[in-house]
């Protein structure tokens, strides 16, 4: 069984991987020597990865690959080991990587179950984002608050977050951080998924909403899994084209591929 290493911050990730997927929790003082995989957020991961002697991989989701280039510059040479396996979650990250000297190969991990996520029978106009605190403007924040007011018979749900602008739309509502399985809950019905990042990596909300049928708008494109815009023009267009479909009944004809997410063929 392959150990995980990662930081506390992406406990929520890691435990549902350890829980729902097959892996165990790294322990540095008895599996140093074993397979693993680690996440690197902390100068901390990578001194556990540096003092690592088994097997290796390493998998770059986001925000880890702008902290290796900028703050963690200086622990390039550690990962840059040609004995590690390296992944990354999106095609964007693979030439950032490659710039810094590392090969990776891609693939869509969903840390958790994906049986636990079923098909819609009806969707709401509802439209949701997930934020990390202090992020809102790369998520979109700003966006919702626009949307709100174009489209007053939809509501705007975000989450992770607290207001970091004046809102003066009834329909946009904060959540703040909430358990994963509220939120699961809370949206299992919600007709849209909105991404606005221009760096990211595979959003486990968006791979959510695509299991659950769910219409999905992004900046980036996965495979075509999810409808993409360009600019704002773009997003209103998207936008009017799923609130028509959502008003007929329609849901998210648009499917995972089967073995399309969770291949861990890279684990020898």
């Amino acid at each position: 069984m392959i150990k995980l290493h990662y930081p506390e911050g992406m406990a929520i990730f890691g435990d549902n991987a350890c829980h729902d997927l097959d892996f165990e929790k790294y322990d540095p003082n008895i599996d140093r020597d074993k397979p693993t995989m680690f996440w690197l957020y902390t100068l901390d991961d990578y001194k556990t990865l540096a003092n690592h002697t088994g097997k290796k991989y390493v998998v770059w989701h986001n925000a880890d690959v702008l902290l290796l280039s900028g703050k963690f510059s200086n622990q390039i040479n550690i990962v840059r080991d040609p004995s590690i396996t390296h992944v990354c979650l999106n095609h964007c990250l693979e030439p950032e990587l490659f710039q810094l000297g590392i090969y990776s190969m891609h693939r869509y991990i969903f840390w958790s179950d994906p049986g636990r996520y079923k098909p819609a029978d009806i969707l709401t106009k509802d439209c949701y984002m997930c934020s990390h605190p202090g992020r809102g403007p790369e998520y979109g924040e700003f966006i919702f608050n626009s949307l709100a007011w174009k489209y007053p018979e939809w509501k705007f749900h975000i989450f992770g977050i607290e207001p970091t602008l004046p809102v003066y739309c009834d329909n946009v509502e904060y959540y703040g951080w909430i358990p994963e399985p509220e939120m699961d809950k809370i949206t299992k019905n919600f007709g849209l998924c909105l991404r606005y990042n221009f760096h990211d990596g595979f959003p486990q909300v968006i791979c959510k909403a695509l299991m659950r049928r769910q219409f999905t708008l992004t900046r980036l494109d996965y495979d075509g899994l999810t409808l993409n815009f360009r600019d704002m023009k773009e997003l209103v267009e998207k936008f009017d084209e799923i609130d028509f479909k959502i008003e007929n009944g329609e849901t998210n004809k648009k499917m995972i591929p089967k073995g399309m997410i969770n291949n861990f063929d890279f684990i020898k």
